[in-house]
């Protein structure tokens, strides 16, 4: 079985991918991809990952698990989707070290021992550090940067060194990213990546973060003007995006405040400078896939 894992990274998506997942049910069911809810797996995979850290996790102890996720899925399910936002780390041990989640191979080891009979692919969401770092400060409930991120300097911090860490340690497993900023434009592609939904099989939901973004009159416009065309290629459908976005966007949304971080504009602009740099990189690590618009 395919365990479609997505491991956070927390704060981006949260659990709107998972809202997706289940809205998307039927696409899903014909794919023989399950979504358990999450209440049935994510406390006890922590504690499974704790006990196989401690030596003291068993085959019972698995066999427990699987039954109180799979219970209930059909008997022909061939892949799982399962979202651990904190499975590398809580968010105030997000930093360390100068890097992004410093035991996330250690975690991801659990992990994979813990489903060693099924293969995990791996998904998450990536964001610009500049933002990701206010909206870590945000979600610490701190007001002190260097205490969140362990005194880590800002303009060190790398999704590029987390994946190909990863990746070092996990040859084979495929991993798919996309970015926070562009998710609202992607949303489409997101779910299909990990719901395994192939393009023939049609779904719903794909504007459930990008209508997020768009005034009421936006809103109101870009629906009855997507109702009216219908046939539009994806590429045309993300130029109508843009364009609305653009003339209608709700600035308390297009314009992440990151005053919480005390980062002055130009720090800001730096680190965007080089989280773009970064995205290049990642996009050429081979066996990694990166959701573009």
């Amino acid at each position: 079985m395919d365990i479609l894992l997505h491991a956070g990274a927390h704060p981006t998506d949260n659990d709107t991918l998972m809202v997706s997942m289940k809205n998307n049910k039927p696409a899903l069911d014909r794919c023989h991809v399950a979504v358990p809810d999450p209440v049935l797996y994510r406390r006890s995979l922590r504690q499974a990952m704790r006990q196989i850290e401690g030596a003291q996790f068993t085959d019972e102890l698995r066999d427990m698990l699987y039954d109180s996720i799979c219970g209930d899925q059909p008997p022909d399910t061939q892949a799982m989707v399962l979202s651990v936002p904190m499975l590398f780390a809580p968010p105030a041990q997000t930093v360390a070290q100068g890097v992004f989640f410093p035991q996330a191979v250690e975690k991801l080891r659990s992990a994979v021992e813990v489903f060693k009979n099924d293969n995990i692919k791996l998904f998450f969401s990536i964001r610009n550090p500049a933002t990701y770092l206010a909206a870590l400060m945000k979600t610490c409930d701190s007001d002190n940067l260097s205490a969140v991120i362990a005194n880590s300097a800002p303009e060190s911090l790398r999704w590029s060194e987390l994946v190909l860490r990863l990746q070092a340690h996990f040859l084979d497993m495929d991993i798919t990213l996309w970015c926070y900023e562009d998710s609202p434009f992607v949303w489409q592609d997101v779910i299909r990546a990990v719901g395994q939904v192939p393009p023939n099989i049609a779904i719903k939901d794909t504007y459930r973060l990008y209508l997020h973004l768009l005034s009421d009159v936006g809103q109101a416009r870009f629906v009855a003007y997507m109702n009216k065309n219908t046939n539009l290629s994806i590429e045309k459908k993300r130029e109508v995006m843009f364009a609305f976005a653009e003339k209608f966007g709700r600035p308390e949304i297009m314009d992440q405040d990151v005053s919480l971080t005390g980062l002055t504009q130009e720090d800001v602009d730096f680190l965007t400078d080089l989280y773009e740099d970064d995205l290049a990189k990642i996009a050429e690590i081979p066996n990694v896939r990166l959701i573009f618009p």
